[in-house]
């Protein structure tokens, strides 16, 4: 089994403290690494099979890219998911299991290896997936089959499978174009999170970054309906287009991306989002995203969306919050896990860090907080990918957990 990381009480304590944390905070944690890999392999059932695949160009070792993990546990079985958005040609499955073979790490295609002839009845470009409670675990697909030219061959879809129940597919729903744009580089569904209340989750609900649009996209699983809200805190800002992580310098121009939703309180919450390109974070409360009528009127929007006054040091990607209002999220320049106690203004102050690490926090691209606590880290080294200078004689990709 996964060990337990912090209990959030502990994080809570942390958090609420008004010192900065000491060095002993560093020492007394430690990073464990689930997987790690220079290059990523795939579970190709010959040698043969695998020297073809490269010959005819759908793989190539070092342009394939692991983007965001996650975990389902049934009872004493773990399996553990990644995702591999074809960024570069040579990419052949976007959503893999990770299988242990020989002594190495290699990506078993899920559900199945693509069908080449139906290319887009599977994922076909997915950068992160979400497992909720009930083992249903929901694949946000770009449906673009290359990214590297902007291609589109495939419509943008939502698949959910129910691991719990032979990994049966339960919702395979195509967005309307009013939704999500058909035109390619107009939209770019980066990230996915979902709320439910009841214990089977048919009241389930997603919501959806398109970092491109830029806009939120929200789904109701009961209904099959989805709707798209745009608003001004989901756009990049421009002057923090610029990152620089271990050296290496890159320029973004991606909105909306990083999504968590708050506690329970008074039979509301709240979803808590920024931009990739930003330092802000931003808040609105669930009940008017779940209202399209509501979620879609300017005057609404402009007492319901709130930005924070204070700023985050650097730009973040992804971010969880605990049952406790505890955020953490990364800094992205400065290779730290950082926390927030949501019931404190966001500024500065109030932001503590818990963790850095210069080798295994090299760019965090994904993160999942398990039910019991547990944090699941996913680092890339993305900017060197971007750039050009992976080295593949180094561990570029891990899938990693944090222990007290």
């Amino acid at each position: 089994m996964i060990p337990s990381w912090f209990q959030a009480r502990i994080i809570l304590l942390v958090c609420l403290s008004k010192v900065p944390l000491s060095h002993q905070t560093y020492q007394d944690t430690y990073t464990k690494i689930l997987y790690k890999w220079k290059t990523v392999e795939f579970n190709y059932p010959t040698s043969k099979a695998r020297e073809d695949a490269i010959q005819r160009g759908e793989f190539n070792p070092n342009n394939v890219l692991i983007m965001d993990s996650d975990v389902h546990v049934q009872g004493c079985i773990e399996r553990h998911f990644v995702t591999t958005p074809p960024i570069r040609t040579g990419t052949p499955a976007t959503l893999s299991q990770v299988l242990r073979r020989r002594g190495e790490n290699v990506l078993e295609p899920f559900p199945s290896w693509p069908n080449r002839t139906n290319l887009c009845r599977g994922p076909v470009t997915v950068f992160r997936i979400f497992i909720d409670k009930c083992g249903l675990m929901w694949v946000i697909d770009t449906g673009s089959s290359n990214i590297e030219d902007q291609r589109l061959s495939c419509p943008p879809k939502l698949l959910v499978y129910d691991l719990n129940d032979e990994d049966r597919e339960v919702v395979r729903y195509e967005f309307p174009q009013s939704v999500v744009s058909v035109v390619y580089d107009r939209r770019r569904l980066l990230n996915i999170i979902t709320e439910s209340y009841k214990r089977d989750c048919s009241d389930s609900v997603a919501y959806i970054a398109d970092a491109r649009g830029p806009a939120l996209i929200v789904f109701d699983y009961a209904s099959r309906t989805s709707w798209r809200i745009e608003n001004r805190l989901f756009y990049p800002y421009p002057q923090h287009s610029t990152l620089t992580s271990n050296g290496v310098t890159v320029q973004f121009t991606d909105g909306l991306l990083g999504l968590a939703l708050g506690p329970l309180c008074q039979r509301d919450r709240k979803l808590y989002f920024h931009s990739l390109v930003s330092v802000r974070e931003s808040w609105a409360p669930v009940h008017v995203l779940k209202n399209r009528k509501l979620s879609q009127d300017p005057a609404v929007q402009r007492t319901a969306f709130v930005e924070s006054s204070g700023e985050r040091t650097n730009q973040s990607t992804v971010e969880v919050m605990t049952k406790d209002a505890i955020m953490l999220y990364p800094l992205l320049s400065t290779n730290e896990l950082v926390c927030w106690n949501s019931n404190e203004p966001f500024v500065n102050a109030a932001q503590h860090v818990l963790k850095r690490d210069d080798e295994n926090f090299q760019f965090i691209s994904g993160m999942k907080l398990m039910q019991n606590d547990t944090l699941i880290i996913t680092s890339n080294r993305f900017p060197n990918f971007v750039a050009g200078r992976t080295d593949p004689m180094e561990y570029n990709y891990r899938m990693i957990v944090i222990e007290d």
